[in-house]
């Protein structure tokens, strides 16, 4: 489904992606296709969270468990090394819930973000005046 969609003719098109350094042939158009979905807000929090298990998964990647996300709540992090760009793409995980919580791609050698895609709450409302209750970014963070 993930390929599918990002072909010349899927639902998402986009363009080629070079494998990322370690990785398989098609690790590069997966991830696209996962961080697509992740930044979309109409993808509910269970596939949110399956997305993350194949990101996970995917040859070159490299899991960190125990991190911190950009303002500082408690993470486990997905990194892939871009194989187009040399830069390097975090996915930030919930610990407990799985949750995506943000991304953020870093220059080589770098460990200060260029780009930062940031969750402040997500899941499923009942209606549009349905709003957060508590915000998840620690206050005083900087994001």
């Amino acid at each position: 489904f993930l390929l599918a969609r990002s072909q010349p003719d899927g639902a998402s098109p986009a363009p080629l992606v070079s494998p990322p350094p370690g990785g398989g042939p098609e690790d590069g158009r997966m991830w696209r296709a996962i961080t697509d979905l992740l930044e979309d807000p109409h993808v509910t929090p269970a596939i949110r969270a399956s997305l993350l298990e194949v990101a996970a998964d995917l040859q070159g990647t490299k899991v960190e468990l125990n991190a911190s996300d950009p303002v500082g709540r408690p993470a486990h992090v997905i990194s892939l090394a871009l194989g187009d760009s040399g830069s390097v793409q975090r996915l930030y995980v919930e610990p407990s819930s799985h949750e995506f919580l943000a991304s953020a791609t870093f220059e080589p050698d770098s460990d200060t973000p260029h780009g930062v895609w940031l969750v402040e709450t997500a899941g499923v409302a009942g209606s549009v005046e349905d709003l957060p209750t508590e915000p998840s970014i620690p206050n005083g963070a900087a994001a």
